[in-house]
This record gives C-alpha cells, sequence and structure tokens, in this order.
C-alpha cells in the first residue's frame, strides 16, 4: 500500500522507520526527520520533500529518493547509508556527526553539495555531483571511494579524493591542491582543464 505525508515528521531515536517490500512512502512537500534508523525492506521512499538525519546516535539509512534536500545535522554519532541515496542537494551542518556514505552504493545529488559542519566519509561508496560544492567547512573523508562529477561545467574543489571521475559534459575546471590518492576517469565528451593544480 502508499502512505502520503501530509505534515512534516520526526522520528525518535527509540523509533526506526520500516519500509517492507510492496509499501511506497510519499513524502510529497514534508520533510522527514530520522533520529534513529531507516530500514528499507524492498519498498519505495520518494517525493520532494527534505530529509533531515540528525540527532547523537549511530543510525543506519536504507534506500530512498527525493529531488529535495539531504542534511546531516548530527551532533555526535555517525549515520551510515545501507542503500542507494538520490537526492537533490547534499548539506552537512552536524557539529560532531558523521555520515558515512557505506560500502559499494551509489549515490546521486543533483543539487549543491553544502560543507558546513561534521564529517562526510567516502566509505567505499561512489557520490555522484551533479552541481557545484558550496563551502569550506567540515571534514571530508576519501576512504576508498569515488567522487564522480557528473553535470555540465563544473569546479573540482580542492579535496583528496581517492578515485575521481569526470563526467557528463562541458570543462571540469580544477582548483588549487587537489591530489588523487589512486585513479582519475575522464569520460568521452569532457574537457579537463588540469592548470597545475593537481596531484597525483
Amino acid at each position: 500500500g502508499a502512505i502520503t505525508l501530509t505534515q512534516a515528521k520526526v522520528f525518535n531515536a527509540s523509533v526506526p522507520l520500516t519500509i517492507n517490500s510492496g509499501a511506497s512512502l510519499s513524502l510529497s512537500t514534508f520533510s522527514l526527520t530520522l533520529n534513529g534508523d531507516l530500514i528499507n525492506n524492498g519498498g519505495t521512499i520518494s517525493g520532494s520533500g527534505a530529509v533531515i538525519i540528525t540527532g547523537t546516535v549511530a543510525q543506519n539509512i536504507g534506500v530512498f529518493a527525493t529531488t529535495g534536500l539531504v542534511s546531516m545535522t548530527k551532533t555526535a554519532g555517525t549515520a551510515t547509508f545501507t542503500g542507494n541515496v538520490n537526492g537533490g542537494g547534499l548539506t552537512l551542518n552536524g557539529t560532531g556527526g558523521t555520515l558515512n556514505l557505506g560500502t559499494t552504493l551509489t549515490h546521486t545529488f543533483t543539487g549543491t553539495w553544502t560543507r558546513t559542519n561534521g564529517t562526510l566519509d567516502g566509505g567505499s561508496s561512489t557520490l555522484k555531483l551533479g552541481s557545484s560544492i558550496s563551502g569550506t567547512g567540515g571534514t571530508f573523508t576519501a576512504g576508498s571511494g569515488t567522487v564522480e562529477y557528473s553535470g555540465a561545467a563544473q569546479t573540482v574543489v580542492a579535496l583528496f579524493y581517492n578515485n575521481l571521475t569526470l563526467s557528463g559534459s562541458g570543462t571540469k575546471t580544477f582548483a588549487t591542491s587537489t591530489t588523487i590518492g589512486n585513479d582519475i576517469s575522464i569520460n568521452t565528451g569532457v574537457v579537463a582543464d588540469l592548470g597545475t593544480a593537481l596531484t597525483h
């Protein structure tokens, strides 16, 4: 069956949200705030509402998709993605909190990645960025994962990358002090303007 939100919902740390096979949850335009786990057993979560991952306890966050903003505002503990996540923008503003992208997953964000506070741990997953990166706050830990710039013309921000993929179209312009620890892949149709900023 299908459930559609008619207002914003908050789930406390002791109350996991479980979506079973055959079920669907539509966020519509309303926000979903998770202080605990999101367990997806084969259902679907979609809509345009914001998904806010917050609180202080360890969390496992399963598959969901929204065209809205995905935010991590944890002040302690780690939230780990256990399924592929699609979102609009990605905002990290959780002093003391960590968002771990999990193991061999692919997460796609079409909007801006805003870096304010907190840690983003790449795990061994792929982070696909369709737009820009804003801000310099917080920490990015590359892990053994891949960051893919998948939009049109984009600026490759000065971070340490394990693997870096340039896809989509247009020119990818490197900022200063960009370091790649492992592989760089440049797909057909992409122009990489490396300047003098690349260390491999």
